[in-house]
């Protein structure tokens, strides 16, 4: 059983690892200026549905590894793995944490976009 709560934890975490990264990535090609708007939308719009197609599946198996670590495993089994069970809650953080911020960058850009068209 050991070694199921340290393969789960392990994929959860390195999951948590790729949202991480491709939210970053978006959060820099938000902060980057645009030079020619109207090519730049083309580019973005196909890249923006790769990336929120990548996202959502990464969002969904993470929690669903999630939800049968905890359905499949007991409590003491899951915290016996302190280390990887505190990196999971650490880099759950992280997701927090730069979830909001890109969600502030995005309504910052919507009020500037609104600004604009007045």
């Amino acid at each position: 059983m050991t070694d199921s709560v340290i393969k789960s934890l392990t994929r959860i975490n390195n999951i948590s690892r790729q949202l991480l990264s491709r939210i970053q990535d978006l959060h820099a090609d938000l902060q980057a200026p645009s030079q020619n708007q109207a090519d730049e939308d083309d580019v973005n719009n196909s890249g923006e549905m790769i990336v929120d197609t990548e996202l959502k599946e990464l969002m969904l198996s993470r929690q669903r590894l999630i939800t049968e670590l905890f359905e499949q495993h007991a409590l003491a089994e899951i915290t016996a793995q302190h280390l990887l069970a505190n990196e999971m809650k650490s880099l759950d953080g992280e997701l927090l944490n730069l979830s909001q911020l890109y969600k502030h960058v995005l309504a910052e850009q919507v009020i500037n976009i609104k600004k604009r068209k007045k």
